[in-house]
């Protein structure tokens, strides 16, 4: 998680160079922090499962993995890869807007 925080500390700041922007310190650690943190959370794959099985969404997240005792995949993709990726663009997203609403 720690390279993962660093690398985005470095894309705002080599950013933020050539952009002209000066992020605001609070605001850049904030957006830091719910990057890192709701990152770690989807990384765990469980939280996200037990999400989608409470929305009513369990199907979705199990579509493409291996059937039981089966060492197969009959997708080129799978539910809980599309809900992970939805994860990540959703609270990256906001991190985003944590940093924008500060100009």
């Amino acid at each position: 998680m720690a390279t993962y925080t660093a690398t985005q500390a470095l894309a705002l700041a080599v950013g933020g160079r050539v952009l002209g922007i000066r992020w605001t310190p609070g605001r850049t650690v904030a957006a830091l922090t719910l990057a890192a943190g709701t990152h770690a959370i989807a990384d765990r794959r469980r939280p996200l499962q037990r999400l989608a099985e409470a929305v009513g969404n369990g199907p979705f997240y199990r579509l493409g993995a291996p059937r039981a005792g089966h060492d197969d995949n009959p997708s080129i993709g799978t539910g809980a890869y599309a809900l992970d990726a939805a994860w990540h663009h959703a609270w990256e997203t906001a991190a985003a807007l944590i940093l924008a609403t500060g100009h």
